[in-house]
């Protein structure tokens, strides 16, 4: 359980560094916010790899699986994308509290 924590922590710094991308862009631009979603940002850090995925996606799976369902989530704001991943992976790593149960 320790993993999967620290894997969440690991999720939320990078949906801050994704906020923080966003903000400073859209700091040159006062007029509107700018929102960068998962897939920009996976593409600018290492395009390999998500031609890769959507190469594996469309020939191993289906080309639907890949266009709007994957897609479609991706299309999230990058911050939203890796701070739910990282809520999930807290929540799946928490400490669980043992209840003892009493019948008469």
């Amino acid at each position: 359980m320790v993993v999967l924590r620290l894997l969440g922590s690991w999720f939320l710094i990078a949906a801050m560094i994704a906020i923080v991308f966003d903000g400073t862009k859209s700091m040159g631009n006062p007029d509107h916010w700018v929102i960068t979603s998962f897939a920009d940002h996976w593409r600018n850090l290492h395009p390999g790899s998500f031609e890769a995925l959507m190469i594996a996606t469309e020939s191993g799976l289906h080309p639907l699986v890949w266009d709007p369902l994957l897609l479609g989530i991706m299309a999230l704001p990058g911050w939203l994308f890796t701070g739910g991943i990282g809520v999930l992976l807290f929540y799946l790593g928490r400490k669980r509290t043992r209840m003892n149960i009493y019948s008469n």
